[in-house]
């Protein structure tokens, strides 16, 4: 999977659960979220195939442990300097979300 563009605004999330294409806890700034709302940009397309991410620290743009198709990414990544393919999170809604084919319109 290729990087190409992914803003967090500054916000923080804790802990995303997306194993069997479903998501279980999930933080935004210390509260729950039923729907997704990024920053200003909007968030068009995520293909995550039969991917799963364990955990994902954003506060800071830390990322320690995400698991991609069986392929660990452990360490710490920043997205400011790198890119996801496609990843809008700035303000608002989830267009399309494909989880393991699976399309979520919204979360």
């Amino acid at each position: 999977m290729e990087l190409w563009e992914m803003y967090w605004g500054g916000m923080e999330l804790w802990e995303m659960y997306w194993g069997g294409m479903e998501l279980e806890e999930m933080y935004w700034e210390g509260m729950e979220l039923e729907e997704m709302y990024w920053g200003v940009m909007e968030l068009e397309e995520m293909y995550w195939g039969g991917m799963e991410l364990e955990e994902m620290h954003w506060g800071g743009m830390e990322l320690e442990e995400m698991h991609w198709g069986g392929m660990e990414l452990l360490e710490e990544i920043y997205w400011g300097e790198m890119e996801l393919e496609e990843m809008h999170w700035g303000g608002m809604e989830l267009d399309e979300m494909h989880w393991g084919g699976m399309e979520l319109g919204e979360m």
